[in-house]
């Protein structure tokens, strides 16, 4: 999926796919004063964004990319169980075609490498290779904050009292995830994550996201909302 921003006077908000994408978009729907923009392909966000304006500030929710990563996963369940086609059934349907033995048995044997991380998208590419290691920046800031505080602490930290921004989950609202979340709970999750994920991504988690995400979180790029 392609990266969300949403804007306010000279504030931007990132979202990604399983990072705040869709409580951003609801936050531009149930308020007028934000716009909302889709990046459709590279480079189609910087008129948007405005990068090189000193003026911008781009906020960017983190999460821990194990959770990122099991939110992934179960999406993956419920398409594979339905061959892609299960938003198209209501749930009685559903109740009728759902194999839970199935699903018991994906979950056992399943090896999952996720394809979402934190780095292709424009505001890291341009902080990676032009703001982090340059003093003389004279563009936009980026500041990372815990995607837990993005409903319940940012629209106060931002001085945007008029501003909901929903705490809005799909997983939540979907009745199919509901199912695989009951066989994939948080202890099932806790006890095989690391065999349920691939070692490639396991040494990619360990060995770039910790230590960068660590790192950062000392940095002037965090703030503790």
């Amino acid at each position: 999926m392609s990266t969300r921003y949403i804007k306010r006077d000279n504030v931007r908000i990132l979202g990604l796919a399983k990072n705040a994408s869709q409580a951003i978009k609801q936050t531009a729907l149930r308020n007028n004063n934000w716009e909302l923009h889709n990046e459709l392909k590279d480079g189609d966000s910087e008129e948007f964004v405005n990068h090189y304006d000193k003026n911008v500030v781009v906020y960017f929710p983190i999460r821990d990319e194990r959770e990122r990563a099991k939110s992934e996963l179960i999406e993956s369940i419920g398409k594979l169980l339905f061959n892609d086609q299960y938003e198209k059934y209501d749930k009685k349907q559903l109740t009728e075609m759902l194999n839970e033995e199935q699903v018991v048995e994906i979950i056992k044997d399943i090896q999952y490498h996720p394809r979402l991380e934190y780095f292709k998208n424009p505001t890291m590419k341009i902080f990676l290779e032009e703001i982090v290691f340059n003093d003389d920046w004279n563009g936009c800031r980026v500041r990372f904050f815990d995607l837990k505080k993005l409903s319940s602490h940012l629209p106060k930290y931002l001085g945007y009292d008029d501003t909901e921004i929903p705490n809005f989950n799909v997983t939540s609202e979907s009745w199919v995830k509901q199912i695989i979340l009951s066989h994939l709970t948080d202890k099932e999750w806790n006890k095989n994550k690391w065999k349920i994920l691939t070692p490639e991504w396991r040494a990619y988690y360990n060995y770039i996201s910790i230590p960068f995400w660590n790192g950062i979180k000392k940095s002037k790029y965090w703030i503790e909302l």
